[in-house]
């Protein structure tokens, strides 16, 4: 009883503490739930309790989410500006294009995750935050986000460029400063070899697309409306399942394999520089 108790709290505007007015959303009160459930689980397997209570309590409903995404025109424009920004940003923002990398997969890719070869990227980390003022490197949410995710000729060619002559000049110019972690070779870094945080990112995105007059949409997900199957959409984008996918990116489609990567080859730009 005290957990639904608990619960019937949460749907209060008591269990707010951000001093926002309203209650809390569905996904807040579900992700509560999900840790109370842990800690009680954790609790009966050292004996402390022998029943978890939380079990057989009705979770809140899901929330439904919806994803904008960019039609074709809209990157057409997007990605002609992004040629006219330094080449780290550009490519960070090309890979959650092309790749649909997460902002915390983005900027925790090393150059091993790199296939030139096959013109692929591994993605195998991921970087939410940080704690004490230390990167968190830590592997995927799920199994299913641990993948090897092919990308455009376009943009591997750039992206080998980049690696072999600016990021290189990068770190002979940092010399003494290079603070890059031992064994670490992080591809899009701040000068000292050191990677973004991810709200870095955010911040970045959200002021080029406001100085350029853009609408907004949020890094991951940034895929065309054209022809993919819902199985190859929940790959690229990480989920495992294609319930989630349909739920939750029911509108977009594009498919993940060669054809699809190289079906973006059309938006080719020449850079001025590198």
């Amino acid at each position: 009883m005290h957990v639904v108790d608990f619960l019937a709290f949460l749907k209060t505007p008591e269990a707010r503490k951000d001093g926002k007015p309203g209650v809390l959303g569905n996904g807040t009160q579900r992700f509560i739930l999900r840790v109370l459930r842990n800690v009680l689980n954790r609790a009966k397997e050292w004996k402390f309790i022998a029943k978890n209570p939380c079990d057989g309590v009705r979770w809140p409903k899901k929330p439904e989410t919806k994803v904008e995404v960019y039609d074709e025109s809209e990157m057409v424009v997007i990605i002609d500006a992004l040629y006219r920004q330094p080449i780290v940003w550009r490519l960070m923002i090309l890979g959650t294009f092309f790749g649909s990398f997460r902002r915390g997969e983005a900027v925790a890719l090393e150059i091993s995750d790199c296939d030139f070869g096959d013109g692929s990227i591994m993605i195998d980390e991921n970087i939410p935050m940080k704690i004490d003022g230390e990167h968190l490197i830590k592997a995927p949410k799920n199994l299913s986000s641990r993948l090897k995710v092919k990308m455009p000729a376009l943009y591997m060619k750039e992206l080998e460029t980049y690696v072999t002559k600016t990021w290189k000049k990068q770190m002979w110019g940092a010399r003494t400063k290079w603070r890059a972690p031992e064994g670490r070779q992080f591809l899009f870094h701040k000068g000292d070899g050191l990677p973004y945080h991810p709200n870095t990112t955010t911040n970045w995105w959200r002021k080029f697309l406001k100085a350029n007059g853009f609408r907004h949409v949020k890094l991951h997900g940034l895929l065309l409306e054209q022809g993919l199957t819902t199985k190859a959409a929940a790959e690229r984008l990480g989920h495992s399942d294609e319930r989630t996918l349909t739920t939750t990116y029911s509108h977009v489609t594009k498919t993940m394999e060669e054809r699809a990567a190289s079906e973006f080859d059309r938006f080719e730009r020449r850079p001025s520089s590198i």
